[in-house]
């Protein structure tokens, strides 16, 4: 596979503080840029290291082939489904729980504006 370098900016995820990327203030810049005028590809960030396609497809591989160890000491098809899972679950955890709260805190608050 040919490999596709851009000589892009520096994502500032990378340094910024955990309220910066709570809030997401790390993407003010961008979002004042793009206020301005339209946003082109020049003006993007480039892709953390940790979210770039190839150390994620690394790491599925590495879930893909304990799957394949544990399923053949069983006597059971790999399941690919099962090292997606494997794989991310802990990150769609954290975003599950936080969309809970967001939900429980809506519908918490509009009931008493709702019994008016």
């Amino acid at each position: 596979m040919d490999k596709f370098e851009k000589d892009g900016k520096t994502n500032p995820a990378a340094t910024a503080s955990f309220l910066s990327k709570i809030f997401f203030c790390w993407l003010n810049p961008l979002f004042s840029v793009g206020y301005k005028r339209s946003l082109e590809e020049d003006d993007m960030y480039d892709v953390l290291p940790e979210d770039r396609s190839q150390s994620l497809g690394q790491e599925l591989q590495r879930h893909w082939e304990q799957n394949i160890q544990k399923s053949s000491k069983n006597m059971q098809p790999p399941s690919l489904s099962r090292a997606i899972i494997c794989c991310y679950w802990k990150s769609y955890a954290v975003l599950g729980f936080f969309t809970l709260v967001e939900v429980s805190l809506t519908h918490t608050l509009t009931l008493p504006c709702s019994e008016k």
